[in-house]
């Protein structure tokens, strides 16, 4: 129990998380009466998951059932250590450390704090589509759907449980609820009264009108004018504005690419991941997490064709196809074809970004850190995200005269003039200027 596919002890285990090799998610959701549990739940749980040991009478006694707490550490004795150099310490081994005291391990309180809040959050969903009828596994078909974005629903509807009851409600009280546009309207008021940011506001509101439209309530009944009227000014503060900003020019990357090339096999796997990435996202302007939930195969002719979703915008299919270029060193698909090469033939069948390294599949923030890697070999300026090699790449594809058609057809937005201008268009002001400059 509490436990992940890395620090397992027994075939099968329960998770905090979301894990498909796990038997179920949510220790403290489902029923122990027919398990002998090994439980190494982390602080914050520790009463709860006692309190379920005895609720449910688990194996009638505590013999069976191991309890696992880290909660104390030895403390280090300053006699112990030597000082060889005003910047070095080397420890002395000493029979007296075992009489050592030992204290309480200190813990991070904002991780703690953000788990348990999102276990409530967990709980209260559940629950709730637990008593409109949802079986078990309906309520996972349903939060599956969200992807990444669950995460963040499950923090946000523990937010507005601690919030519930801290008005002196009950659960139960939810699913007699006959206004519920009344219901968020007061609850995102409260969070804009306590200085809550606006896309913590914004997400709350989102997160309980799923909640609400699961419960059966139409769109109408949930928001309503006066909640929109509310949302207004979140919503505005967390529009981008158009503005004049800098972006790095996209050939470092394609320098740097260049020059990784010929020692693809003194690459480590992680930086051979973030370039692979890198790579396919500036020639084809997807988001990172589109590039991580893609399918790749490989097509005749050297092509390589990607399948993927797009959950923003457009909400649906999109396929790639990349064609060898003149200079392949930089082609995205020799890059793959090198990344795929890497398989034994008995692994042809394993997803595109699986790590030998660590014998699974790379995790969304495993290649969000690979790409990182990459950005930094290739001195760019710290402090921009992932996205804006989309934006560095139709940055240049804009200076180099593509046309607006061909923007809009690339980058594959809805409002296409304007998201262009927003995103990506980022120093053709500054042509412009130069122009006027000349005599």
């Amino acid at each position: 129990m509490f436990s992940n596919r890395r620090n397992r002890k027994f075939r099968r285990f329960v998770s905090l998380s979301q894990d498909k090799w796990a038997v179920a998610q949510d220790c403290l959701s489902i029923s122990w009466q027919l398990e002998v549990p090994y439980l190494h739940p982390p602080i914050p749980l520790i009463q709860q998951t006692l309190n379920k040991l005895m609720k449910e009478k688990v194996q009638s006694s505590y013999d069976h059932t191991i309890l696992a707490i880290p909660t104390v550490v030895a403390c280090t004795n300053e006699d112990d250590i030597k000082t060889d150099s005003p910047r070095r310490k080397r420890r002395r081994l000493s029979p007296g450390r075992e009489d050592e005291e030992v204290k309480e391990a200190p813990t991070t309180r904002k991780n703690d704090g953000c788990l348990a809040r999102g276990n409530r959050g967990e709980e209260l969903f559940r629950w709730v589509l637990n008593q409109r009828g949802l079986t078990d596994t309906a309520i996972q078909n349903v939060i599956n759907g969200w992807h990444e974005a669950w995460r963040r629903h499950r923090q946000r509807l523990g937010q507005f449980d601690e919030y519930w009851i801290s008005l002196g409600r009950r659960r139960e009280e939810l699913l007699k609820v006959e206004d519920p546009e009344l219901v968020i309207a007061n609850f995102i008021s409260q969070l804009e009264a306590e200085d809550a940011t606006n896309a913590n506001q914004a997400n709350c509101r989102s997160a309980l009108s799923t909640l609400f439209q699961l419960q059966g309530f139409k769109k109408e009944k949930i928001n309503g004018v006066a909640l929109q009227q509310i949302m207004k000014k979140p919503q505005a503060g967390m529009r981008k504005p158009i503005k004049e900003e800098q972006i790095w020019n996209y050939d470092q990357l394609l320098k740097y690419i260049k020059n990784k090339s010929d020692q693809k096999v003194q690459l480590s796997e992680i930086e051979f991941l973030g370039i692979v990435i890198a790579t396919i996202m500036g020639y084809s302007t997807l988001r990172l997490i589109e590039v991580h939930r893609a399918i790749v195969s490989k097509l005749p002719k050297g092509c390589w064709q990607i399948k993927t979703a797009m959950f923003k915008g457009h909400d649906t299919g999109v396929t790639v196809i990349f064609r060898p270029l003149d200079d392949l060193s930089i082609c995205p698909t020799q890059w793959l074809s090198s990344w795929m090469n890497r398989r034994k033939k008995k692994d042809e069948k394993l997803p595109v970004w699986w790590l030998y390294s660590k014998n699974r599949v790379a995790s969304y923030e495993e290649t969000s850190k690979a790409v990182h890697i990459v950005m930094k070999a290739c001195k760019i300026p710290t402090g921009y995200t992932v996205t804006s090699i989309r934006s560095s790449s139709m940055t240049k594809s804009i200076d180099q005269g593509a046309t607006k058609t061909e923007i809009n057809r690339a980058t594959r937005h809805r409002k296409g003039s304007q998201a262009v201008a927003n995103h990506y268009d980022k120093n053709l002001n500054d042509k412009i200027r130069t122009r006027l400059a000349k005599l």
